[in-house]
């Protein structure tokens, strides 16, 4: 299952010591999650926060991965479900034949 993660920081101050440790810490995370193939890319705004696509087998991994970023407190997070566009729109095609049309 994939999952589009977003990410938007919240007005949190942090001592440059532990801002550069947390930094630190989530760069070793993602390059784990990259490389391990749990996380498919991961980008940042320019204006703060950022996206990734996640690949999970359930809802909890997903959660629990969420959990595991050493970043997670500082932000605010919204997580989609994603669906391979072709098998959606051969889905919608397969409803619409059911309903008539041709």
């Amino acid at each position: 299952m994939k999952y589009l993660v977003i990410g938007k920081p919240r007005p949190i101050p942090l001592p440059p010591d532990q801002a550069i440790n947390l930094y630190k810490a989530a760069i070793a995370w993602a390059d784990n999650q990259i490389k391990s193939g749990k996380v498919d890319c991961l980008y940042t705004f320019p204006e703060g926060g950022g996206m990734a696509i996640g690949n999970v087998n359930s809802q909890e991994e997903a959660f629990d991965a969420l959990l595991s970023y050493p970043l997670y407190g500082l932000f605010d997070w919204e997580v989609e479900a994603l669906v391979d566009w072709k098998h959606a729109y051969n889905a919608v095609i397969e409803m619409f034949t059911k309903m008539g049309a041709k």
